[in-house]
């Protein structure tokens, strides 16, 4: 049910984009609203490097164990490493029919 809804069993890979770029620019969101790291109320393209990094494993390893942002940049991270599964099952799905 969840890789229909992401991706349309692997014959609409085009809506991964669509959930990556909405978890990123959703999270980058939360970050900025969240007013525990200082340096990220700057701007908006502050958090949103933050989110690309935390999405692609950074949110693995935080700096800070005790904070919001911390359990944020993880719960992105799992979330990212269940879409890149994704984006591989369609990749597998895809070249096993060539």
């Amino acid at each position: 049910m969840l890789l229909f809804l992401r991706t349309g069993y692997g014959y609409r890979p085009i809506r991964l984009l669509f959930w990556y770029l909405a978890l990123v620019f959703g999270f980058a969101a939360l970050y900025l609203s969240s007013g525990e790291v200082p340096d990220l109320h700057s701007s908006f393209g502050a958090a949103l490097v933050f989110s690309i990094t935390a999405f692609h494993g950074r949110g693995f390893f935080p700096d800070n164990y005790d904070s919001f942002h911390s359990l944020l940049s993880l719960i992105e991270a799992l979330i990212g490493l269940f879409l890149e599964m994704n984006l591989l099952a369609v990749l597998i799905r895809r070249l096993g029919k060539m």
